[in-house]
């Protein structure tokens, strides 16, 4: 259990009996932003150690995740780990990832205003809960 509360336990709170979550991050020098590495970070205490093993209250319950990252830089190369961090707790705490998506060239044509981004979001959303 966390020993705070905040708008963070509170979102993790939600978490707990959420069907999914999706999850988004701009590249920060090759990583996920300070904020989400915080949000990560705080899910640790949802872990339980016990008979040698970890688990996490999370794990088991079916929750699914769409994870989002956006970069300026125009490669694989330049998201660097931000997808991978955020999808390695993921998969840690039992959620199953069923959207991974990167984005790049948002220097020139940031997300807010990229039309093509948002309709592929949408799309991709439309086929995983099938509306």
């Amino acid at each position: 259990m966390c020993c705070y509360d905040d708008e963070i336990s509170r979102t993790i709170n939600k978490i707990k009996v959420a069907e999914g979550v999706i999850l988004g991050s701009p590249s920060y020098n090759y990583n996920v932003t300070p904020y989400m590495k915080v949000f990560l970070d705080r899910l640790y205490p949802l872990f339980t150690y016990k008979n040698g093993t970890f688990s996490s209250e999370l794990d088991s319950r079916g929750i699914k995740a769409i994870i989002i990252g956006v970069c300026a830089g125009p490669d694989t190369f330049s998201m660097g780990f931000t997808i991978d961090s955020i999808k390695r707790v993921m998969i840690d705490h039992g959620i199953e990832v069923v959207i991974e998506e990167s984005y790049f060239g948002t220097k020139r044509n940031p997300v807010m205003f990229n039309e093509e981004i948002k309709k592929d979001v949408s799309r991709k959303l439309e086929e995983v809960l099938n509306i």
